[in-house]
């Protein structure tokens, strides 16, 4: 009888234990979130990476990220490479139990991003894009069993995107990228890692990035060549030029 007195008594020590425990992860759920957050950005990016706050509802599966700051890479002057006012989820709830967690949908409003030029042919986004090529990836075809979590994303967003151009060459300028959006990243079987879906998330803001920067730079040397030419030439060959942007139109 004492036996059996001890065993109820250590197996109700142990529900005591993981009842704590699962309330513990209930309750601090946003704080553990966040900082796993920061923790793995920090790693995938090496550049510090911070958040404000998150709040899920677990049995909604719904999550908001905000005040998402990316610290600039070293040797740039500019504080931060990326900064987020709002990031919206919706988790397919049942997924949270199985190997690939599914996400329906990643919503990411009010991004600024700042592309930073040394004034010799490189950029913080040409920087931080051979970092995350450099990093590699993990293998997709890994046991989506293990102990890992691996994510799908069915639907990632962009909205309300601006872009500071910081150059020694040119007057700084902000401009505006349009909206976009892709879908399909990783999949139900296999998914990605946490690394992985970072990747998978930074790399299309730094394309978009870079072919906008790359273009805003290429109408400015093409606008400077311009008044450079027309600076050196003489009052006749000015008017001549003038007629000829008249009759083209300019």
């Amino acid at each position: 009888m004492k036996a059996v007195k001890i065993i109820l008594i250590i197996l109700l020590v142990l529900v005591l234990l993981i009842g704590g425990g699962i309330y513990y992860l209930v309750k601090n759920l946003d704080t553990i979130v966040a900082g796993g957050i920061e923790r793995i950005g920090t790693e995938v990016l090496q550049t510090e990476v911070s958040l404000d706050s998150a709040n899920f509802e677990l049995k909604k599966g719904r999550g908001e990220l905000h005040g998402l700051s990316i610290a600039n890479l070293e040797g740039f002057n500019e504080p931060y490479l990326f900064q987020l006012e709002q990031i919206a989820l919706q988790v397919e709830p049942a997924s949270l139990r199985e190997p690939v967690i599914v996400i329906d949908e990643i919503m990411v409003d009010g991004l600024q991003l700042t592309v930073e030029d040394k004034g010799i042919a490189q950029t913080n986004m040409q920087e931080l894009m051979q970092r995350l090529n450099k990093g590699g990836s993990s293998s997709s075809s890994q046991d989506s069993t293990g102990a890992e979590p691996r994510f799908m994303v069915e639907k990632l967003s962009f909205t309300d995107i601006s872009m500071d151009l910081i150059s020694p060459q040119y007057e700084n300028q902000n401009v505006t990228l349009s909206d976009f959006s892709r879908t399909n990243l990783g999949d139900r079987e296999t998914g990605l890692t946490a690394k992985e879906l970072v990747r998978a998330i930074v790399q299309p803001v730094i394309d978009k990035a870079r072919d906008r920067a790359e273009e805003e730079i290429r109408s400015r040397a093409q606008d400077a060549a311009q008044k450079a030419i027309e600076e050196n030439l003489s009052e006749e060959d000015q008017e001549k030029v003038n007629q000829l942007k008249g009759l083209l139109g300019q």
